[in-house]
């Protein structure tokens, strides 16, 4: 059997900062503009494709930006801002820069005001400010005007924080959350798996990942998990599969080392039983 060891096996929320060295982060605004994107819009949305080219002169931009707006003018270069510091990495500015967007929103558009509270919240995860996340995420949550998805992104957001500040069964019903209204989201059944199998209920731990995973085959970090919980469940030649499909798919990835790593610990696979009536 494999010790645990919580350096190995913690699973790998992802924090914006892999994201940020990338692009820029955007979650999407939930309300649609009737008679199109106004002027603002299309500044903001350059303002965050430009942010993943030069972040440094965007970061100039926006600030300008901000200086010249006016109340609730200053939501969307306040938006812009928070991006531009995302990809920056650099989180309690973004955190900030959300926070005041949200504060700056008309309260005429509610799903607005929780997404950028979102948006705060996850920068505030990312610079491990997990309470401060917390509160951000369930300010989101208390708006209005979300559809489901966007309820059940920001629920595992949630779920995340409380993982972070070791509730565990809070972040479970966080969870179940988040599955109901974003059923399709992978890392949502992920999450609940390792949960699950952290708290030694390794029967809804299998059905979990056996969800995550049929929704993201090829993502290493679900077969990584998957190895996990059936050796825990005593399922070695299941576990070993599960890791070695992980070596398979993303040959290059932190997962795979890990999952080398777990089958050093297995040893060789045993020989093959000789058929019977030989």
């Amino acid at each position: 059997m494999i010790a645990e060891s919580p350096a190995q096996l913690v699973l790998p929320f992802p924090l914006f900062a892999q994201a940020a060295a990338e692009a820029p982060v955007v979650l999407p605004t939930p309300t649609a503009v009737p008679s199109g994107p106004t002027v603002e819009d299309d500044r903001l949305r350059l303002c965050i494709e430009q942010a993943g080219k030069d972040p440094t002169t965007s970061l100039a931009q926006a600030s300008a930006w901000v200086g010249e707006a006016r109340g609730v003018g200053r939501s969307k270069p306040l938006e812009c801002l928070g991006q531009v510091l995302t990809v920056l990495a650099r989180w309690e500015a973004a955190e900030t820069a959300f926070a005041d967007a949200a504060q700056a929103a008309p309260l005429s558009d509610p799903a607005r005001v929780a997404v950028l509270r979102a948006q705060a919240g996850n920068a505030a995860l990312a610079g491990d400010k997990a309470e401060r996340a917390l509160a951000q995420f369930d300010a989101a949550l208390a708006g209005t005007g979300l559809d489901p998805a966007a309820r059940g992104q920001i629920a595992l957001d949630r779920a995340r924080a409380l993982v972070v500040l070791q509730r565990p069964a809070e972040a479970m019903e966080a969870i179940a959350a988040a599955q109901r209204d974003a059923p399709d989201e992978p890392l949502a059944w992920l999450l609940g798996a390792t949960l699950a199998r952290r708290g030694n209920d390794l029967a809804a731990a299998q059905r979990q990942i056996e969800v995550a995973g049929s929704l993201a085959p090829k993502d290493p970090d679900i077969g990584l998990e998957a190895g996990v919980i059936a050796v825990l469940g005593g399922r070695e030649t299941a576990a070993r599969k599960a890791w070695e499909s992980v070596q398979l798919v993303a040959p290059e990835s932190a997962a795979a080392e890990t999952a080398k790593s777990y089958l050093a610990q297995l040893g060789a696979a045993p020989p093959p039983k000789p058929a019977a009536g030989r």
